[in-house]
């Protein structure tokens, strides 16, 4: 089993909107399933005009997987990276122009390690690290 723990970077962040989706996915996975997440708000409080862009990253209840969100009034082009935590690209899809987007990424097949998600354009980019940790469970045999 992996586990997701992440902390946040970036200059496009609504500190507002991702308290509430952490405190939801950290509350809720652990009662669920045997997926924890563990998130660490660092980020620079900063509050963004309607009009400018603002992303978001967070990760799926009960899965290591990851939600990206972003919000693009003036329609540049937007692609996503994702690269470990030696700076090679292990992810690269471009989403274009679109204004508003969601999208879900599958994070299981990566080995584990440091990831750092970006998404933006040339003008605005949001950035978050992660770290992917498999998860050894032990117990005890009583004969």
């Amino acid at each position: 089993m992996k586990t997701i723990f992440f902390g946040i970077a970036g200059n496009s962040f609504r500190k507002a909107f991702a308290a509430v989706a952490l405190v939801a996915a950290v509350a809720v996975a652990p009662a669920v399933s045997a997926q924890s997440v563990t998130a660490q708000d660092n980020a620079p409080s900063i509050t963004k005009a309607a009009d400018e862009f603002q992303a978001f990253v967070h990760p799926v209840e009960n899965s290591v997987s990851m939600k990206v969100h972003f919000v693009n009034p003036e329609k540049n082009y937007i692609t996503i990276y994702v690269y470990n935590e030696n700076g090679e690209l292990t992810y690269k899809k471009l989403i274009g122009k679109e204004a508003i987007y969601h999208g879900t990424f599958d994070m299981s097949k990566l080995n584990d390690g440091e990831y750092t998600i970006k998404v933006g354009s040339r003008k605005d980019t949001y950035s978050r690290t992660l770290t992917l940790e498999t998860e050894q469970k032990r117990f005890a045999l009583v004969e």
